[in-house]
């Protein structure tokens, strides 16, 4: 079983570009795709989900808000303000 660390801030994790507009969705597959990656490089001792496995799973992500929908979302979340 692989377990992902519950002490980390906002601080200690950059966000990076890529992910400052992905849907809910898109996040959960890189945690398990990251969390499979470090399964795939140590099969029997995989302890922890390293931000090296995080950036192997965001280098296969492809976003799936284009930016005409987020446009919409943007406006639809303006007219609710």
């Amino acid at each position: 079983m692989v377990t992902v660390a519950r002490r980390c801030s906002h601080a200690a994790l950059p966000c990076p570009p890529l992910l400052l507009r992905t849907a809910g969705a898109e996040l959960a597959n890189l945690c398990r795709e990251a969390a499979l990656g470090a399964v795939r490089e140590d099969e029997e001792g995989a302890r922890e989900v390293a931000a090296r496995h995080f950036a192997g799973a965001q280098a296969l992500a492809v976003p799936a808000l284009t930016p005409k929908l987020l446009a919409e979302y943007e406006a639809w979340g303006a007219r609710r303000r």
